[in-house]
């Protein structure tokens, strides 16, 4: 079996080694355009040893997002700085991906969803005409061509979260009677019909990932039966890989403000790998690589979870947020500074304001 330091394939793309570093918004960006912050962030963690990056989302469209800071490629005039920062990546070594995302009933204007249903509370997002389904799909796909052409090895889809795409998937959100709802073929059809225009656009052989939720952890969300319809239906629509988050940790402080009261982001409470099992069990009957999340802190547990064929790729966000050269320092050795789970850089960027992290003063 392959260990975590192995090469890996995603798509045509090959990895130095297996430990990939997902999507994590920075706010770093300057209304939707590269700045060289971003820039110089995403190299340190490339030339820290990361195999892959999967840059945060890109937006397709303006007015979707959280403010300011999220990352566009909504014109064709973003190419230049997104170029920079796929070179930048891939110079240091690591293949580049870019996630895709509408933030739907979450955007910080112009809320959409597919049902009408409410993610925070006091709104009223507007249920999406099946026209303007189509037209987001295409707008998807318009997206992927730009990272394309700008260097990007493959996109990703953000299905997970309740974003807009994971808000299709899920039962509980998309009650639907169209051919965009009903059943677990309906619910995917957006990502699934997105897939194939991506790859009309950019060539069969260009990389489409989808990050989805393993569970929602609530009645009438995505089970274990639900997963297994979604990957499925979305391997027949030619996804190269399946990254496996989820939404089920619970959070009471979330009733606050959200009409669910689950998140995805683990605390420092949770326990090592909260998220993994879902991997494991996906393994046993897809055909294409599974990433697998979840507050995955030592390399020993990493090692296990890639050689015991319980994931193909093993993501960590907050502990290369807090030492970028984790993946050199596994193989040399040498003390890490390590993620205290705080959760600071992900609450600053919920405020709309630049990521920070308690423990490595360069985050600021």
């Amino acid at each position: 079996m392959a260990g975590l330091f192995d090469s890996g394939m995603i798509g045509k793309t090959r990895l130095r080694n297996r430990l990939i570093m997902p999507p994590v918004a920075t706010c770093y960006s300057d209304n939707g355009y590269v700045t060289e912050d971003l820039v110089n962030y995403y190299r340190r963690i490339a030339e820290g040893g990361a195999g892959a990056v999967i840059v945060e989302a890109a937006h397709p469209w303006q007015g979707i997002a959280y403010g300011s800071g999220a990352l566009g490629i909504w014109d064709d005039s973003m190419i230049e700085g997104l170029s920079r920062l796929s070179e930048a990546i891939k110079s240091a070594g690591a293949a580049a991906f870019l996630q895709l995302g509408h933030n739907g009933p979450q955007a910080s204007g112009n809320q959409v969803s597919p049902s009408g249903i409410p993610y925070i509370r006091d709104t009223s997002p507007k249920e999406l005409t099946i026209d303007e389904i189509i037209e987001i799909e295409d707008g998807f796909a318009v997206a992927a061509e730009r990272a394309q052409k700008a260097g990007f090895d493959g996109v990703e889809l953000h299905g997970a979260h309740f974003y807009l795409l994971s808000c299709f998937l899920s039962p509980y959100m998309n009650k639907r009677t169209d051919i965009y709802g009903v059943d677990s073929e309906g619910r995917t059809r957006i990502v699934c019909e997105t897939i194939g225009k991506i790859k009309e656009k950019c060539g069969r052989d260009y990389t489409v990932s989808v990050r989805v939720n393993a569970r929602e952890g609530m009645e009438g969300g995505i089970d274990k039966d639900e997963l297994k319809a979604i990957v499925g239906h979305l391997e027949k629509a030619g996804v190269d890989i399946i990254d496996l988050s989820s939404n089920d940790v619970s959070f009471p402080a979330q009733l606050k403000r959200c009409t669910v009261s689950t998140v995805s982001i683990p605390r420092a409470d949770a326990p090592q790998g909260i998220f993994t099992a879902y991997a494991a069990e996906v393994k046993e009957y897809a055909n294409v690589p599974v990433i697998t999340v979840g507050k995955i802190t030592d390399r020993e547990f990493a090692e296990e979870l890639i050689s015991k064929g319980k994931a193909d790729f093993v993501a960590m966000a907050r502990p290369l947020i807090a030492d970028p050269n984790l993946p050199k320092k596994f193989l040399s050795g040498e003390e890490i500074n390590s993620c205290i789970y705080c959760n600071a850089c992900i609450g600053a960027v919920a405020r709309n304001r630049r990521m920070v992290c308690t423990v490595n003063p360069d985050i600021k």
